[in-house]
């Protein structure tokens, strides 16, 4: 059975409220920014001045590769390093990271 990932908790740092339409009325909205940079919707009705960041809890769909001049490799974002003697990835048919598993994206610089 697998373990459900929980979104971290982070501190709030500031609390904005904007007012914005809803149908014909207006209504404010609560926004919390917290210490991640993160701004997440909803008051802050917690003890412990704590809000769950969904956007720190996601985990990357895909494995970005980006290709390194200096050392003529392609460094992913899971940490690997490989050399492709001619071409990048979708030239050698590399749909999926060999390190993560995850399909590849080539960062475009």
């Amino acid at each position: 059975m697998n373990k459900r990932k929980r979104n971290p908790r982070r501190s709030i740092v500031d609390v904005r409220t904007e007012c914005g339409p809803y149908g014909q009325a207006m209504v404010s909205v609560h926004y919390c920014v917290l210490e991640c940079g993160h701004i997440v919707v909803g008051y802050p009705d917690t003890r412990d001045g704590k809000k769950a960041c969904p956007e720190c809890g996601k985990e990357a769909k895909r494995c970005t590769w980006t290709y390194d001049e200096t050392h003529c490799s392609w460094d992913t974002s899971c940490g690997e390093k490989f050399i492709l003697e001619d071409g990048g990835p979708h030239e050698n048919r590399i749909r999926f990271c060999h390190g993560c598993g995850k399909p590849v994206e080539v960062a475009v610089e």
